[in-house]
């Protein structure tokens, strides 16, 4: 078979190829580096290949040897029964005051790289060291190899080992969050549900002012991966933020209360004498109004006129969507 032909076949079903990969690494980095290795091997046998018929049975036999090659080269080091050293520590860690654990600034610094862990190295970690599971237990209930269990764990004891030697500073929102409330037209009330506590809303205030991952909000906001996520999800789900690579970013404009000071008080001097004559015309209609059968019109008359305002606001932006 022509290389050319193989590379056409390979390039018109990359993506499968690439889900193939990520499938089994859940990493992008390593997805992309395995999907590199499968094609190149893939191609450089081709020509031996008789036709498209036999092309894909051969090529993902190709594939399924590279990714159990790529495992073993980065499954190198790995000895799962091993416990030694970070891995004896991380099992001690569970449970233990830090004055019992007679090591309490390295038992600190262990218990805060865990909850910065990611999703699943921190799932496959506390099964396999705090709860005592096997890898092939882990596999099952996580959906993985077991190749990729051993994987997580062997990465996992490195982000470690890197992570309790570095200095971590708490961001300022972790002990003063700020002020955040949403104000929004419509019917969706699980928007003013969701901001009702504070979480939610540093999340936003973080993630607005610059893009950041869920490590670095993490450490910002001073709360731990597992609740974090969780509130992540609440987020983008709403479409409050948004995912863009490995960092998370605010979908939503949002005013700070310097500049909401600043708009109010320039605003007043542009329109305080238009404010004064729409309120008094409208006030001079109420009589009229009063008289029109409808639930309200016995409403107060500043309640009742900043209802017929915004109303007359609302119809007043529809008509010229409209027009």
């Amino acid at each position: 078979m022509d290389t050319k032909d193989a590379a056409r076949l390979i390039s018109d079903n990359l993506r499968a190829i690439y889900g193939f990969a990520f499938n089994r690494m859940q990493n992008k980095d390593d997805a992309d580096d395995l999907t590199s290795e499968i094609v190149v091997n893939a191609l450089s046998n081709a020509h031996k290949i008789r036709d498209e018929k036999a092309f894909w049975g051969y090529f993902w036999r190709v594939a399924t040897t590279t990714y159990t090659h790529f495992i073993t080269a980065k499954n190198a080091e790995i000895i799962p029964a091993d416990l030694s050293d970070i891995s004896e520590r991380i099992g001690r860690a569970d449970g233990l005051s830090s004055a019992e654990s007679g090591e309490s600034g390295f038992i600190f610094a262990l218990r805060r790289e865990l909850s910065l862990l990611p999703r699943t190295h921190r799932r496959v970690t506390v099964a396999y060291y705090m709860q005592g599971k096997s890898c092939s237990q882990i596999a099952s209930e996580e959906n993985l190899s077991v190749e990729m269990v051993k994987y997580y764990l062997h990465k996992t004891r490195k982000i470690l080992k890197e992570g309790i030697g570095m200095e971590r500073k708490l961001g300022e929102k972790s002990y003063n969050p700020g002020l955040f409330w949403l104000d929004f037209w419509g019917e969706l009330k699980e928007y003013g549900e969701i901001c009702k506590r504070k979480l939610p809303g540093a999340i936003l205030l973080a993630a607005h002012e610059r893009p950041m991952t869920d490590k670095e909000l993490s450490l910002e906001l001073g709360v731990a991966m597992p609740y974090l996520e969780e509130e992540a999800e609440i987020l983008t789900d709403a479409g409050l933020l948004r995912k863009n690579g490995s960092k998370y970013e605010t979908c939503i404009v949002i005013l700070s209360e310097e500049l909401e000071e600043e708009l109010s008080e320039k605003a007043q001097s542009y329109f305080r004498a238009d404010a004064e004559t729409i309120w008094n015309e409208t006030a001079a209609l109420l009589p009229e109004v009063r008289a029109l059968p409808f639930k309200g019109n016995d409403y107060g008359d500043a309640r009742l006129i900043t209802a017929l305002l915004t109303i007359a606001s609302r119809n007043t932006k529809r008509a010229q969507d409209v027009f």
